[in-house]
């Protein structure tokens, strides 16, 4: 065991860390032979979960996303970096609470109190009944 041949590949020679460790997430990605940009479905099967929920990550700003589809077109076809992917997987654990969003703080809203002599003029009111000729009201 304590020969160079026999040392499993996982162990560095010295105490240093491994090699791919020291690398940066795109240098990696780049050894790895990995694409910079996947889809939402590829991104949802690296997330486990489902399309609908990648999109909400991506309403809710958590990846980093472009629009790939031509210009003409009204839908768009999303497609996010692999990196983003990766760190929000790596950010959490199935069956962990969601990422926490920061709040804004809400705005009161104020209500305009009606002054007291207020009446409203969209009411209805009654229509007087019709009077013939004789000044008899008819029915």
């Amino acid at each position: 065991m304590g020969t160079k041949g026999n040392r499993p590949p996982s162990e560095p020679a010295s105490g240093a860390p491994p090699q791919e460790e020291t690398l940066g997430t795109e240098a990696l990605l780049q050894r790895l032979n990995l694409p910079e940009e996947v889809t939402t479905q590829q991104a949802a099967a690296i997330l486990g979960c489902c399309k609908h929920t990648v999109l909400h990550y991506l309403a809710q700003g958590l990846l980093e996303w472009r629009n790939a589809s031509p210009p003409c077109s009204p839908r768009p076809v999303y497609r996010l970096t692999l990196r983003s992917v990766l760190a929000l997987r790596l950010g959490y654990q199935r069956g962990s609470p969601p990422p926490l969003q920061p709040v804004a703080p809400k705005k009161e809203r104020r209500k305009a109190a009606a002054p007291p002599d207020y009446t409203p003029k969209h009411v209805r009111r009654k229509k007087p009944p019709v009077q013939n000729n004789r000044g008899t009201p008819s029915s």
